[in-house]
């Protein structure tokens, strides 16, 4: 076989794993109940939420993991939420379902929710943006654990810890977005990221960091993933 002919096949094989991720997603989102239309590289749902999303080539990432790069957008999202999954398994669609799995599990169910009007009264907080004072309603997603848990932290752990230091970060608009990734292995090393609006929150990061300290080290490994969404409270919208 020839230079060519190898590119060639490595190409085709990529664009056909490629094809069968976006295709995967359309199927458990119709599954879902949603109404789903394919475009180039991502799907849109009921006509005003898209999702894109690829296959990240990573030569140093292990056969049996795959990297996939997410980026959900809507008018109220204009620089999108962005996402990183892994999927693990043998074969690259074992790989997918494992990564579209965490994904339409943890990271897009409070996406979706937050269009909503519903919110939990008592989580629901004021606070202060340039002079102006705004309720927020925080949508927790669900907490994921991986690893060796016996007995899982409560769900709005990572909201109560940070809470306090929100509306130092939280834009007067629409939307907001935190995301926290925390793991800890068993050689005691920890690995913590922490991002509002798709920008690294530091400050957040250490808060997340203390926390994790406190965690007795594992015998093989513990993570927790989770996503929230905060909506402004319609009452609080400014017109314009």
């Amino acid at each position: 076989m020839s230079l060519f002919d190898r590119f060639k096949k490595k190409t085709t094989e990529a664009n056909d794993v490629d094809h069968l991720l976006l295709n995967k997603l359309k199927q458990q989102l119709t599954q879902m109940g949603y109404q789903v239309a394919l475009i180039e590289h991502g799907v849109v749902i009921e006509s005003h939420l898209t999702i894109h999303l690829h296959i990240i080539k990573d030569p140093d990432l292990h056969p049996s993991m795959m990297a996939v790069a997410v980026k959900i957008e809507n008018e109220y999202l204009p620089e999108g939420i962005e996402e990183n999954l892994t999927g693990v398994g043998e074969t690259a669609e074992v790989q997918i379902d494992s990564a579209l799995k965490n994904f339409l599990s943890i990271s897009f169910p409070p996406v979706l929710d937050v269009f909503s009007e519903s919110h939990k009264s008592d989580l629901d907080f004021m606070t202060e943006i340039v002079g102006r004072r705004i309720l927020f309603h925080p949508k927790v997603g669900s907490l994921g654990l991986q690893g060796e848990w016996t007995v899982a932290p409560k769900q709005d752990v990572f909201f109560e810890l940070l809470k306090n230091q929100l509306s130092t970060q939280l834009l007067d608009r629409k939307f907001n977005w935190l995301k926290i990734y925390a793991s800890k292995l068993s050689n005691g090393s920890t690995h913590i990221q922490c991002s509002m609006n798709n920008q690294d929150w530091k400050e957040g990061e250490q808060i997340i960091q203390n926390y994790v300290d406190t965690w007795n080290t594992p015998t093989s490994f513990l993570g927790l993933k989770q996503t929230i969404m905060f909506r402004l409270c319609d009452a609080y919208e400014q017109t314009s």
